[in-house]
């Protein structure tokens, strides 16, 4: 298997100024911004990456907005409540941006659907090149053994979709 950072470069570089805006973005947050969800079990699987999901300790909204800006993208405010916004790189390359669920990235992993989509990288590590995945309840284990288990009930009574 290819370390996450060389799986997940292609879109990394669909824009010439996502990666400092990256940068910036983890920088403003005190450096309390990850990469986490579908983004990072899709790498695992070695399918193609469109969507990136990202997860700050913030206002994940404003920080969308901030993002959007910089690249001179479209920003699509996706829920108030949550403080989740979307920019559109291009057309299918999204980069959704959401608050921690939680006080921390524990919490907030903790309150997903599946084991599998609660995985996460540091966004630092991995604009750095490494990649530390990280994985408290097992989810890479899963995915090696496909098995889908969810993490606690209530996530279906949070998110029923």
């Amino acid at each position: 298997m290819l370390p996450l950072t060389e799986l997940l470069q292609p879109f990394l570089q669909t824009h010439p100024r996502l990666i400092p805006a990256l940068r910036q973005l983890s920088s403003s947050v005190n450096h309390e911004a990850y990469i986490v969800g579908g983004c990072i079990r899709d790498t695992l699987l070695n399918r193609p990456v469109t969507d990136m999901d990202l997860t700050v300790l913030g206002d994940g909204l404003h920080c969308a907005k901030q993002i959007a800006e910089s690249l001179h993208c479209p920003f699509i405010p996706l829920d108030e409540k949550d403080r989740t916004g979307r920019v559109v790189l291009k057309r299918m390359l999204t980069i959704d941006i959401t608050s921690l669920k939680g006080d921390s990235l524990n919490e907030d992993l903790n309150r997903r659907d599946f084991t599998i989509n609660a995985m996460a990288v540091k966004l630092t590590d991995l604009l750095d090149q490494q990649s530390f995945l990280i994985d408290p309840l097992l989810g890479s284990k899963d995915l090696n053994n496909k098995r889908l288990n969810a993490i606690s009930e209530q996530a279906f009574v949070d998110d029923p979709l």
